[in-house]
């Protein structure tokens, strides 16, 4: 994935929503499978539930947009990546850093996930967008990002991001 801020705002889309996309059909074929298949125990319900907000994850991907201007950061979540749905504003200051997570697969040969975000003033993070890699060792895509992410909005990176 790569990300460029050369414009300002600069938008940044959660991972790669456009996968998404084909989780929903997905999820609304099982849950249609389910439905027809008869018996409606706690099970069924349980099933209907998990696929009904897998659909509406899917369909609502989030935009994170930055405003290094106006020292503001707003989450989008939209439509099929076009209707604003939900809009959420966040003061720059309520963060201190940039943050990344490292999520290792369980077993060899398993995709790493790479989160790269920011960590609010109390320690919780917010991430911004994901790596998935099939390599060991640190993600230079996400490393990259969150260099470029630090120059965006003037925030300092973590010690790990630094040490990688």
């Amino acid at each position: 994935m790569s990300h460029s801020f050369i414009t300002n705002p600069a938008v940044v889309r959660y991972g790669r929503w456009r996968n998404q996309f084909i989780i929903a059909p997905v999820a609304l074929t099982l849950a249609v499978f389910f439905w027809y298949r008869g018996e409606h125990s706690l099970g069924f319900w349980i099933a209907i539930v998990f696929l009904g907000a897998l659909t509406v994850f899917s369909v609502l991907p989030s935009d994170t947009i930055f405003d290094p201007d106006r020292r503001d950061i707003e989450r989008r979540w939209s439509l099929f990546g076009v209707l604003p749905i939900f809009r959420r504003h966040l003061a720059l200051g309520q963060f201190r850093r940039i943050c990344w997570r490292h999520l290792p697969g369980v077993q060899p040969g398993d995709c790493h996930t790479w989160m790269v975000g920011f960590e609010r003033i109390s320690g919780r993070p917010m991430y911004v967008s994901y790596f998935n890699v099939t390599h060991d060792g640190v993600c230079r895509e996400a490393q990259q990002f969150a260099v470029e992410l630090s120059k965006l909005t003037g925030l300092p990176l973590s010690d790990e991001i630094r040490a990688g």
